[in-house]
């Protein structure tokens, strides 16, 4: 029964909190007006798909423009040594 009351409480306005759980679980639990609470199913959070071909270039990216940014500052450090 906990599941039809979770529905009504939804269909109902009621207001939706999801909380952590451990393991990569989490649960949606829905007050209503009353401040009644009413639990959901536990369901599991989805992974993200790793995908290496935008893991390498975002990788190639991050180091040019870190090489770029470390040129710049190696360049103002210099001139102002000069000074």
């Amino acid at each position: 029964m906990p599941k039809k009351d979770f529905d009504k409480c939804v269909k109902n306005g009621g207001k939706v909190a999801r909380k952590k759980l451990k393991g990569g679980r989490y649960i949606s639990i829905c007050y209503d007006q009353e401040g009644k609470s009413h639990a959901g199913d536990i369901r599991v959070t989805k992974k993200k798909k790793f995908d290496h071909k935008t893991h390498k270039a975002k990788a190639a990216s991050n180091t040019k423009t870190n090489e770029d940014q470390l040129q710049k500052l190696k360049s103002h450090f210099d001139s102002q040594r000069n000074e």
